[in-house]
């Protein structure tokens, strides 16, 4: 997935979960909170590994005791 595409898509995924950018990237990216608002404010380019795994997401319930992130399967 290209910069271009990716970015849009990790800021509806942030929104969409509910959930606080520091949230977001501890508990569903694993990324450090820093690193996710760099990529979100375009100082930084989200790596293709990133983005690959922000394309495959199909769902994050947050209503549970814990964040479930649901992917689609890669072929």
């Amino acid at each position: 997935m290209s910069e271009p595409t990716a970015l849009p898509l990790l800021s509806a995924l942030v929104t969409e979960s509910g959930l606080g950018v520091v949230e977001f990237a501890r508990v569903v990216i694993g990324r450090d909170e820093r690193t996710v608002r760099r990529w979100l404010s375009g100082e930084s380019t989200i790596p293709g590994s990133a983005s690959d795994w922000l394309a495959r997401v199909v769902r994050i319930d947050t209503t549970a005791p814990r964040v479930t992130v649901t992917l689609e399967r890669t072929r």
